[in-house]
Formats: structure tokens, sequence, C-alpha cells
């Protein structure tokens, strides 16, 4: 049971990696669309990845993921 839940979390990891690494341009034009600051827009990407990882689990599949993506990116620009 314990090394199906870890082979699940290193799954999920590299799930997610995949995702943010073949969308980091879109974040980044998102990011960079609303924060001319650097130190700003560090502070919001790092934001947008915690929300990706809290909210993988919550991703209809369905959906695609850039469509996902660029809703978790404007939610975390729009609060943060």
């Amino acid at each position: 049971m314990v090394y199906e839940k870890r082979t699940m979390m290193k799954t999920h990891s590299d799930d997610i990696a995949h995702i943010i690494e073949e969308n980091k341009n879109l974040i980044y034009k998102i990011v960079n669309s609303y924060y001319s600051d650097s130190n700003a827009q560090e502070d919001v990407i790092q934001e947008i990845i915690l929300q990706i990882i809290k909210s993988y689990d919550t991703f209809d599949h369905n959906v695609k993921v850039t469509t996902w993506l660029y809703r978790v990116a404007f939610n975390a620009v729009s609060y943060t």
C-alpha cells in the first residue's frame, strides 16, 4: 500500500513537472503581461507553480492543459 502511494506520488510529480516544462512560456507570458518587476514576476510564478501542484488532483483531464493552466495563472496574478 505504501509502495503504491509512493509510485502514484512520483507519477503525479513527473506529470506536473512535464506540464510546467511544456507550458513555461505560456506561464511567463501571462505573468509578464501583468508585472514588469522581475522580483514580482518570480513571486507570482512560484505561486502559480504551487497552485498547479495543489490543484493537479482536481484537474479535469477532459479539458486542455493550456486552458487549465491559463485559469490557474490568471487566478494567481489576479489575487497576488
